[in-house]
């Protein structure tokens, strides 16, 4: 009888594990062929998230948004790739792009003019995008 519940329980916990580890690795759909929600200039998105934050989530928050900008940083590591753009002296807009090896993004330079579309995630001192893809 107990060998009986020891197999229930332990298939129960792999299929449990199997689902979790399918959540965690599963790829999140691409905004590539997404059409935005906005289209904006990055210095008036940051200003807007700058001068008040909730108004700004309620309008941007997990929304599409294709942002035109001057680049100011790039950073990559082995799996990201992180564009920052201009919008103001203290901050800017920060767009994740997961594909590390996007040759479109490391064709570009710091002072480039920039289009990249990806969803909101909020304001931690600068507008943080996640999902980036590069428009133009």
């Amino acid at each position: 009888m107990q060998k009986k519940y020891f197999i229930i329980i332990a298939t129960i916990v792999l299929v449990v594990a199997a689902w979790v580890y399918h959540l965690f690795t599963a790829n999140r759909p691409g905004l590539a062929g997404m059409k935005p929600d906005i289209s904006m200039d990055a210095t008036d998105l940051y200003n807007q998230y700058q001068s008040n934050e909730s108004t700004a989530d309620k309008k941007y928050l997990d929304k599409v948004i294709e942002v035109k900008g001057t680049v100011t940083d790039i950073q990559q590591t082995d799996t990201t790739l992180s564009i920052e753009l201009k919008g103001a002296d203290l901050g800017g807009i920060n767009c994740g792009i997961a594909d590390a090896v996007d040759n479109k993004a490391l064709a570009f330079q710091k002072g480039a003019a920039i289009t990249i579309k990806g969803r909101c995630s909020g304001f931690l001192m600068d507008v943080n995008m996640v999902d980036c893809v590069i428009e133009k």
